[in-house]
């Protein structure tokens, strides 16, 4: 499951996509498949979504594979929605939970950790004003987020290992959550041995957040981003625009 969150190695177009490009673009696609309720728009995201793939070069089975993990949330919404409303609103909401996995997925699959952190140092720049520091915000999002696939992958060992030690989820109520904490557990005390390990790297490497920090690299917009930008924000004023007129 932590494949979810790996980034794939490639020279793409959408891995060639400024980070920041990348971010006020996923704010976007966000809002939208959130307010869109007609099959038709996210038909037009969905055709969004399939020239992003495209583009990416990132192999078609690794997107196919991330749909297994998210079946039983599409099995659930189903359910909720045809016990409290329309098959209709139980298709525009599984379609906007695609959606979203699939765009989200072609952002993580092109975008490395430190561009990541480069973006959301951009993107956060305006709360300077505010006397916030965005280089230790950002940096804290971006480690946040790169601990992901950590936790995924440990968590995976650990339930494989008390899986062969005869660890089976069966019982009342109260079995069940306490076997469960002896994988939250184990899961846990990883974690803050990671983050321990991290914190005492950049102590050694005499990081300071408070300083001016240079960069080694400057990402400047180039046309491929005001592309990608103005896509994204034509098919957000396409929106506006009809749901002002209908």
């Amino acid at each position: 499951m932590y494949n979810l969150t790996k980034y794939y190695n490639g020279n793409s177009v959408i891995h060639n996509i400024n980070p920041l490009c990348k971010l006020i673009c996923i704010l976007i696609f966000t809002f939208l498949v959130l307010i869109a309720n007609n099959i038709l728009f996210l038909s037009i995201l969905t055709i969004l979504v399939l020239i992003y793939i495209v583009l990416s070069e990132v192999p078609v089975k690794l997107y196919i594979n991330n749909f297994k993990y998210i079946i039983p949330f599409i099995i659930f919404i189903l359910i909720i929605n045809l016990l409290t409303s329309t098959m209709y609103s139980s298709i525009i909401s599984i379609m906007k939970l695609i959606l979203f996995i699939l765009y989200s997925s072609v952002n993580i699959y092109t975008t490395k950790s430190n561009d990541l952190t480069y973006g959301l140092e951009k993107l956060l720049s305006p709360l300077k004003i505010f006397g916030i520091n965005t280089s230790s915000l950002s940096l804290t999002i971006s480690l946040a987020i790169r601990f992901i696939p950590t936790i995924f992958k440990e968590g995976y060992k650990v339930y494989k290992s008390q899986m062969s030690r005869g660890l089976r989820f069966e019982g009342n109520l109260k079995e069940k959550v306490d076997k469960l904490m002896s994988l939250i557990i184990p899961v846990f005390n990883t974690s803050l041995k990671k983050s321990d390990e991290i914190s005492n790297v950049l102590d050694m490497r005499l990081y300071d957040s408070n300083k001016k920090r240079t960069k080694y690299r400057l990402m400047n917009f180039k046309i491929i981003d005001q592309n990608i930008l103005l896509i994204h924000v034509f098919v957000l004023i396409l929106f506006l625009v009809v749901e002002v007129v209908v």
